[in-house]
């Protein structure tokens, strides 16, 4: 079973813009620390960004504590296009995976030119690979996605404001 996911987000810059701030190590590293992380890493390559965090499993539901322990690695990344092309649709894709292998995110990730700026579509399946509670820890993952993806335009539209 999976739920699926559909959220979009709005950033208050170009889709360029928007895109380097998503390969910016320092944007990432703020996103991180804003996170339940207490360690993290970042790994950026032309196309991909990959952030590594370790979370401590204190503030996640206990629906899903039982299954992936005191605490949990996540692997966050995002293929990007480097530049938007006028004219074209600019795609990417997103998946998250946790260390347990139990618990997966892939979403892909369409960029469109808004009035306001950017606004930024994620457009996927939230999955645990076992059998889970009847969809229960599905639900619960969702809303543990979406969280982040509210914190995400938080803050890249504080960091927007401050590197425009």
């Amino acid at each position: 079973m999976s739920k699926s996911l559909n959220k979009t987000i709005t950033f208050n810059g170009t889709i360029n813009q928007v895109l380097e701030m998503f390969r910016t190590v320092a944007f990432l590293d703020e996103l991180a620390k804003e996170s339940l992380s207490h360690s993290h890493n970042i790994d950026l390559t032309d196309t991909s960004a990959t952030v590594y965090l370790e979370i401590e499993t204190d503030e996640i539901p206990s629906l899903l504590k039982k299954f992936v322990g005191k605490t949990v690695k996540i692997f966050d990344t995002q293929e990007l296009p480097l530049v938007h092309l006028s004219g074209g649709e600019t795609k990417g894709e997103r998946t998250i995976r946790t260390s347990v292998k139990q618990a997966r995110v892939s979403a892909t990730v369409l960029f469109e030119d808004v009035p306001t700026g950017c606004s930024v579509t994620y457009d996927g399946k939230v999955k645990f690979d076992i059998p889970f509670g009847a969809g229960g820890g599905e639900g619960e993952l969702l809303k543990i996605v979406i969280a982040g993806l509210d914190e995400l335009e938080e803050l890249g539209n504080r960091w927007l404001a401050r590197e425009i």
